[in-house]
């Protein structure tokens, strides 16, 4: 009846049936069936728990990632977003495209030599950042890269949390100037830098440069810049730095905790355990509504950390790495484990000692050999030439013990005699194989048309004389009746 949930198949059984346990079969039934656990999400939907990503100083952790808009005046329509996830310092930059070599300039010339060089550079499993380029550059300056899981970008928070924020800011401009975008991006990122950030209690502008920044809006306030013209002003800088840190530190830990109490509400994780087999979240491109929700493709559990667990196929593959929300335990059919081939060393025509073939007491008795023909005297009659004339298997069987090795393409047989006393009933059978039929025709062989020339229909049928005049006769005779009949209806 549709595939439907255990209290609507409950009440269509109940008006019409009952036994005892009808419910429990019922339930077990339809969380067993094979098209409802491959189509239908978890209910509840499946939240594991939150873990804080945190850092504890500037540029420890610096994470990336791309956001899509609408595409500006000038054609470019990507933002790659770079920020750092002590102090929330953030800069977007417009781009024409996600390539890797354009996400590894922009690293290296806007924020590496600008900022500093990162000890962690994060990232979703985008191709652009897990690319060779990035791996290179990251290698050459001694970057360790960090990635989330596929197909969960809360792994990335601080720039998914970011993403939004900047559409919001560039949802405000009037309509007239969303078109050009690009040109106010810098001065959006820069209002979001000078204000404080509701994590830490500072702006990321001041936790990235010990200073607070100088705006528009002091400079109409007729408020100057306050100049430290102290000998010991680095010292003094430095400890405010140092302060300003240690607050910000114990302020980030003190939310997350918070975010965590609040998130334990909704925590709903049933454990996965190492061996169990599951499937994963079948993502297909394009439009998905009535698609599959988890991939038929059946994976064992090889690895928990967390919530992250490492999986394989049953069947053989590359292991991957996937978050507990795109997990489910199999219900249907579980495969059986492929086996491994043995490399079994294939025998050919040819001479073979014992080592080539492998032969022992416990090989097969045959050998299957390829296409081997042999030649035939001129002396033999043609019955005899069809008969030697062969191609097929040769069955061979052990005598005394010992392998026999099977007869080279390259050894001649001068005679139908020959081969008959080689290929006795202790050694084997040669199936004769039929002389292929030719035909005896001039033009067997060649096309007609072979440069597919049009042929007109006129010359497809050839008639004879008497028929040919006969035919013009007809006609003629019915286009001279037509006429009269017209002239008569005219007059």
């Amino acid at each position: 009846m549709g595939h439907q949930g255990v209290e609507r198949t409950q009440n269509l059984l109940r008006q019409r049936c009952f036994w005892v346990g009808m419910y429990e079969e019922v339930d077990q039934w339809i969380k067993k069936c094979y098209r409802c656990v491959l189509t239908k999400l978890p209910q509840p939907k499946i939240h594991a728990p939150v873990k804080p990503f945190l850092a504890t100083r500037p540029l420890e952790v610096v994470a990336v990632d791309f956001s899509v808009l609408e595409p500006a005046s000038d054609g470019r329509e990507n933002v790659l977003v770079v920020t750092d996830v002590f102090t929330k310092f953030t800069q977007a930059f417009p781009t024409r495209d996600q390539k890797a070599d354009t996400t590894a300039k922009i690293l290296l010339r806007e924020w590496f030599m600008r900022y500093g060089v990162p000890e962690r550079l994060h990232s979703d499993q985008g191709r652009n950042f897990e690319s060779e380029v990035i791996q290179e550059l990251c290698k050459l300056y001694g970057v360790k890269k960090s990635r989330t899981t596929p197909h969960h970008p809360q792994g990335n928070a601080q720039c998914e949390r970011f993403n939004r924020t900047l559409h919001d800011l560039l949802r405000t401009l009037p309509p007239d100037k969303k078109r050009r975008w690009p040109e106010y991006l810098p001065e959006l990122v820069y209002a979001y830098n000078v204000t404080p950030h509701a994590t830490t209690g500072h702006s990321p502008y001041y936790l990235m440069f010990g200073v607070h920044p100088h705006l528009p809006v002091d400079a109409l306030l007729g408020q100057e810049q306050v100049l430290d013209k102290k000998h010991d002003w680095l010292i003094v800088h430095q400890q405010r730095l140092n302060e300003a840190h240690n607050r910000a530190r114990q302020y980030t830990e003190q939310k997350a905790a918070e975010r965590l109490e609040l998130d334990k509400t909704r925590v709903y994780c049933p454990p996965v355990e190492i061996g169990q087999f599951v499937y994963l979240r079948h993502w297909p491109q394009g439009r998905n509504k009535i698609q599959d929700a988890w991939s038929p493709v059946v994976y064992r559990v090889v690895e928990v950390q967390g919530s992250t667990h490492t999986v394989e196929p049953v069947e053989g593959g590359p292991v991957k790495r996937v978050h507990r929300a795109n997990l489910r335990p199999c219900i249907g059919p579980i495969p059986a484990p492929r086996k491994k081939k043995n490399n079994e060393s294939s025998v050919i025509a040819g001479p073979m000692t014992e080592e080539k073939t492998g032969c022992s007491d416990s090989d097969p008795e045959y050998v299957l050999l390829g296409e081997t023909s042999y030649p035939i005297a001129e002396q033999g009659s043609v019955g005899d030439r069809e008969a030697v004339q062969s191609s097929g298997v040769l069955e061979s069987v052990n005598t005394d013990d010992a392998c026999v090795p099977a007869p080279s393409a390259s050894e001649q047989v001068s005679t139908p005699e020959t081969v008959a006393a080689e290929t006795n009933g202790d050694i084997g059978v040669i199936t004769p194989t039929p002389v292929p039929r030719r035909s005896k025709r001039a033009n067997a062989g060649v096309h007609s048309n072979p440069y597919n020339v049009p042929v007109s229909a006129c010359h497809a049928i050839t008639l004879s004389p008497e028929v040919l005049s006969q035919l013009l006769t007809n006609m003629g005779t019915a286009l001279f009746k037509e006429a009269v009949h017209e002239l008569k209806y005219t007059n």
